[in-house]
């Protein structure tokens, strides 16, 4: 168990280090603003799973759901996706939480590298 919180923290760490990806991505998909001020796509969510089970039940959850895959981090076990039309975020984000081997799901947050955004 502590194994897995080590790695996601690592992974989380990572995924912050790197989210120059999400700004150029996320720049022409619709914005949303949190409660806590930070922008995030309205469409797209960040999904880790764990490495020992494999990505199999969650591509067939993703296929299932009818979303899409954006980007799958081959190093990072995770995959950004785009969620279908007619779902909303939070029912997406309650769908991928309870598919076997998912560790964590996230919204697609937005990071500004300079204070003039």
């Amino acid at each position: 168990m502590r194994k897995m919180k080590i790695r996601y923290f690592f992974i989380m760490l990572l995924l912050f280090c790197f989210s120059g990806y999400g700004i150029v991505r996320s720049q022409n998909r619709p914005v949303n603003i949190s409660t806590s001020g930070m922008e995030y796509s309205r469409n797209t969510l960040i999904i880790f799973y764990d490495g020992d089970a494999g990505p199999e039940l969650l591509m067939k959850a993703i296929k299932s759901f009818g979303a899409g895959i954006i980007y799958q981090y081959r190093t990072l076990n995770g995959v950004a996706i785009s969620i279908p039309k007619g779902k909303t975020l939070e029912e997406s984000i309650r769908f991928f939480k309870k598919v076997k081997g998912v560790i964590a799901v996230n919204k697609d947050y937005i990071s500004h590298l300079d204070t003039n955004q």
